[in-house]
């Protein structure tokens, strides 16, 4: 019985310390997926859905907060299955292109409160763009 107990322990540690190793891609994955959420939604109100300019302010919000997250869980010698060396080879671009996204999200939130929805929609494409430019750089 004590062997079975001690195979079962030893399969736990190995789990935990696997689940360790790949944390950063994990953690960036998470607040990666909570991005789509709210652009899907945020583009369902923009382009036929019904404009809640008070919902879209939140939206906004939310990804802009979640903007600011991810980058601190690219260290080196995290890269995923979906990320390309690049973001550790040529950082100062890696930087640039997270530095457009925050830049982008945060003038979201702030024509989002204007209620313009021409306005609205620009931006929501120019951050639309930030993320595609960074993939097309740094994501497989």
């Amino acid at each position: 019985m004590q062997c079975k107990s001690l195979w079962i322990g030893l399969a736990a540690l190995l789990l935990s310390a696997s689940a360790l190793a790949g944390s950063a891609a994990g953690e960036r994955r998470t607040i990666f997926k909570q991005y789509k959420q709210d652009l899907t939604a945020m583009h369902r109100m923009t382009s036929g859905g019904s404009f809640d300019q008070a919902q879209f302010v939140r939206l906004a919000t939310s990804f802009n907060d979640a903007a600011h997250k991810p980058w601190q869980y690219f260290p080196a010698g995290s890269q995923s299955r979906d990320s390309k060396a690049e973001i550790w080879t040529r950082p100062a671009e890696f930087k640039q292109a997270v530095d457009n996204f925050s830049a982008a999200s945060g003038k979201l939130v702030q024509v989002a409160g204007s209620g313009d929805l021409g306005q609205v929609r620009a931006q929501l494409n120019l951050v639309q763009k930030t993320c595609k430019a960074c993939h097309d750089s740094f994501r497989n």
